[in-house]
């Protein structure tokens, strides 16, 4: 996923540290790591968490909306 992300911002133009990643599954910590921002939810696995620099509300709390809300 983390080479996902840069293909997609590399085609778009994007800069990584201008991207933000919610993640909260292990398959998540690559794409978390390319991004400028990462965020986890509070029910992503323990090292998701530990990856990110903010921990955003349970995914069916709206932590995603919360993340956008955050940093964008």
């Amino acid at each position: 996923r983390g080479d996902a992300v840069r293909t997609v911002l590399r085609h778009l133009g994007g800069d990584p540290a201008a991207s933000l990643a919610v993640g909260d599954s292990e398959a998540d910590r690559p794409s978390v790591a390319v991004a400028g921002r990462a965020v986890a939810v509070a029910n992503a696995a323990p090292a998701v968490r530990a990856a990110a620099e903010w921990v955003a509300p349970a995914q069916w709390e709206a932590g995603v909306a919360a993340a956008i809300r955050r940093f964008m």
